[in-house]
């Protein structure tokens, strides 16, 4: 008997799920154990739900516990109780779930990881390549125009027009109900427009433009040089006439549109006749120097001597504030030309007088260095001297100005050769940063102001400072 119950003991201890030894002492217990450590997992797992790094942790756990309570559950229980085997399992599927849910965990984790660092990359990214097509923009002088045959003219009157920020935004802020049937020379030069400021280093072609403006005015459809000046003047009102026909509204005229004030005084009635005159640009005229009468030698002979004898020189040249004052100055209306009175009711001497009275936002000025006669066309090659700020106050007639008289240069035309043998460009400054601009045809280089009036000065576009 003794012995018996030692071998009982010796299983107990051997097996503890021995089926005789649960049936009679300690199932209830082991129930109570089993539903404890469910209970505790239960409240761990919820607990650790938040943290990837900690169902990891909580899981090892688990698995610690299964391991460190139930030693010989996987290695000692060989019964084919279903009890005993309901227990194991139960244990197999614990940590089974557990080891699942943290390698499920912790690879949403490593994809959230990688959907976060993506995500950043791609702000980076988007951010160097904003900062460096900044930088582009800023360090690029925009883009050329391809020669079309003898189409510098157009080129040079188009970047003209393209570096005057008010006359782009125009263009390119259109309402939304015009740009739905835009008008044919506003729709090719505003498409024109568009790709420019989308090439950063490069050129296009201003062809549409060049045939729309044909169509206008047939001048322009061959591939003979033309007058720069021109081309940019008829540009301007085609587009103007095309917004004002089709939607009566153009901000282009307030834009650069001025007004001119010609007073007449009659010398036998003394009465004052005033008429205004709207401008587009306006033609100063600038004398033929002694060198280009002369020729450049013997000037400079002559200002040797001069400065030799008398301590000064002959002035070859003229300033821009000069060919104000020769456009506004006095005119002696007589003999040749007399004034029509409709108080006399006859022709009488006058004198005839211009002002400027309303000045536009921005205003062209175009050098007249071409003459034409019936014996020979002659290019006047007097140099200007252009003032990078312009104050025309001075030059206003009406009394009460009420906006700024001050203008800084944007765009200078230039022409070199001869009339008949020529070729125009443009010096600009440029849209986004202060720094000057050569553009020749599709070639674009960094100027200087220095450059820009050096060359023989044609047009010149300045903005009114606000």
């Amino acid at each position: 008997m003794y012995s018996n119950r030692i071998n009982i003991l010796g299983q107990v201890h051997l097996n503890p799920f021995n089926s005789s030894y649960l049936n009679e002492y300690s199932f209830s217990g082991i129930a109570i154990i089993i539903l404890l450590i469910l209970f505790t997992i239960i409240i761990d797992t919820r607990q650790c739900s938040g943290s990837g790094s900690i169902v990891a942790a909580c899981s090892k756990q688990f698995q610690s516990v299964s391991r460190t309570t139930w030693p010989d559950v996987h290695q000692t229980s060989t019964s084919t109780n279903p009890q005993t085997l309901s227990v194991t399992n139960l244990h197999k599927t614990v940590v089974d779930t557990s080891v699942a849910s943290s390698s499920s965990t912790q690879s949403q984790n490593t994809l959230n990881a990688r959907e976060t660092d993506s995500f950043f990359n791609n702000i980076g990214q988007r951010s160097i390549d904003a900062l460096t097509d900044y930088k582009n923009k800023q360090e690029s002088g925009g883009c050329g125009l391809e020669n079309l045959g003898h189409s510098c003219y157009i080129n040079s009157a188009l970047q003209c027009i393209c570096h005057i920020r008010p006359f782009v935004e125009i263009i390119l802020n259109l309402p939304e109900q015009q740009l739905l049937q835009l008008p044919p020379i506003t729709s090719a030069y505003r498409r024109l427009l568009i790709e420019m400021q989308s090439i950063l280093k490069g050129s296009t072609s201003a062809h549409e433009v060049k045939i729309c403006i044909s169509e206008l005015n047939r001048r322009f459809a061959g591939t003979d040089e033309q007058d720069s000046h021109e081309f940019l003047a008829v540009l301007i009102e085609a587009l103007h006439d095309e917004l004002m026909t089709n939607y009566q509204n153009s901000s282009i005229g307030d834009l650069m549109h001025g007004t001119l004030r010609s007073t007449v005084k009659c010398f036998a009635c003394e009465k004052e006749t005033n008429t205004d005159d709207s401008f587009l640009s306006l033609p100063l005229p600038i004398h033929r120097s002694a060198a280009a009468i002369f020729g450049f030698d013997t000037v400079k002979n002559i200002f040797a001597n001069s400065m030799a004898l008398f301590g000064f020189g002959i002035q070859t040249d003229s300033t821009l504030y000069g060919c104000f004052e020769n456009l506004l100055a006095e005119e002696q209306l007589g003999a040749n030309g007399q004034w029509f009175c409709n108080t006399c009711q006859k022709p009488t001497d006058a004198i005839k007088k211009l002002d400027l009275y309303q000045l536009p936002r921005v205003l062209i000025l175009q050098l007249k260095r071409f003459t034409y006669d019936l014996t020979d066309d002659t290019k006047i090659t007097t140099k200007i001297h252009v003032e990078e700020v312009l104050n025309l106050g001075r030059f206003v007639k009406k009394d009460d100005v009420d906006q700024s008289t001050i203008y800084d240069l944007v765009a200078v035309m230039a022409h070199t050769g001869t009339l008949t043998s020529g070729h125009y460009t443009t010096f600009a400054r440029h849209l986004n940063n202060p720094d000057w601009y050569h553009y020749n045809d599709w070639h674009v280089h960094r100027a200087s102001f220095s450059d820009a009036v050096a060359s023989d000065t044609y047009v010149l576009v300045y903005e009114r400072q606000h």
